[in-house]
């Protein structure tokens, strides 16, 4: 997949780059140059770039929240997911055969969104995993998709679940990289 590394990349991550005795000891996906794609790196000023780490790496800077955000939700899963849900509000009339549809749709999705972010994106925590997956879940939980088919769903829960989700973001504290032993 392209320079853009989807791993969320931590103050601890940065300082283990910082320190790493060796290029092998580099934590885990930030040992390509540069770690992060599009990221910049830490800057001191703009005369000075920011040291290299060992083996000429670039050093990282630590993720904001935006930038969290985008790397949580794997965007290509969410347009495949409301490209496929269209195509389901489209063409099924029936309401029963709907939502079964989406409820299908939206479990394969979930099991995708965990396998796309672990195989494709080389995503290596299993915690930023699992957040992507619940965030696929609220973001679909905003839009309706399955949810929208039964009794109990009100469009103003998306209001609640979604800064609760921005929050959860914000909050969430991972682990640093692996570092290889």
């Amino acid at each position: 997949m392209g320079a853009f590394n989807r791993n969320i990349i931590t103050n601890a991550d940065v300082q283990n780059v910082i320190t790493a005795p060796s290029p092998e000891r580099l934590p885990a996906t930030l040992g390509s140059n540069p770690p992060s794609g599009n990221i910049p790196a830490l800057t001191r000023s703009a005369a000075a770039p920011p040291p290299p780490a060992p083996g000429g790496v670039t050093v990282p800077s630590a993720d904001d929240y935006l930038t969290k955000l985008v790397k949580y939700v794997p965007l290509e899963v969410l347009g495949a997911y409301l490209f496929m849900a269209g195509v389901i509000d489209s063409n099924v009339s029936d309401h029963r055969a709907h939502a079964w549809w989406l409820g299908g749709l939206l479990i394969g999705m979930l099991i995708i969104t965990a396998l796309y972010d672990w195989q494709v994106l080389n995503v290596v925590r299993r915690s930023q995993i699992v957040v992507s997956v619940l965030g696929l879940a609220v973001y679909v939980f905003a839009v309706g998709g399955w949810f929208a088919t039964t009794t109990w769903y009100h469009q103003w829960y998306a209001s609640l679940a979604l800064p609760v989700f921005g929050l959860l973001v914000a909050i969430v504290k991972l682990k640093p990289l692996p570092v290889p032993a």
